[in-house]
């Protein structure tokens, strides 16, 4: 892998990311809140731990993951019971499921999936 331009090693990682079924599961429930027009167009940490039944330390591994590649964005905000996190997809990663071909309607499939309420 020395031989591979950094461009190219850059996107084989991004496929490794996104190659994990929780890791895809988050970015499936952040795309399906920013384009179907679910009122919401971000997650808390808490509210993705809730979706995604997943525990703290696992939730957190993967959003870092996420960010890491540029997938997903994160904003701090200071609110009466502390400081909060939002995570949002970012225009990288909804090119990149775009990409894939995902219609509307298996964005939509995906969201009852990982978000059926």
């Amino acid at each position: 892998m020395e031989n591979l331009s950094k461009e190219l090693k850059d996107k084989l990682n991004t496929l490794a990311v996104v190659s994990n079924e929780h890791r895809f599961n988050i970015l499936l429930a952040l795309l399906a809140s920013s384009t179907l027009k679910l009122g919401k167009h971000s997650h808390t940490f808490t509210e993705l731990k809730e979706i995604l039944n997943l525990s703290n330390p696992d939730l957190s591994y993967h959003l870092n993951s996420l960010r890491g590649v540029g997938l997903i964005t994160k904003k701090e905000y200071t609110e009466k019971k502390g400081k909060v996190s939002y995570y949002s997809i970012s225009s990288v990663g909804k090119d990149m499921l775009k990409s894939l071909g995902l219609t509307s309607k298996q964005v939509w499939e995906a969201k009852q999936k990982v978000m059926p309420n």
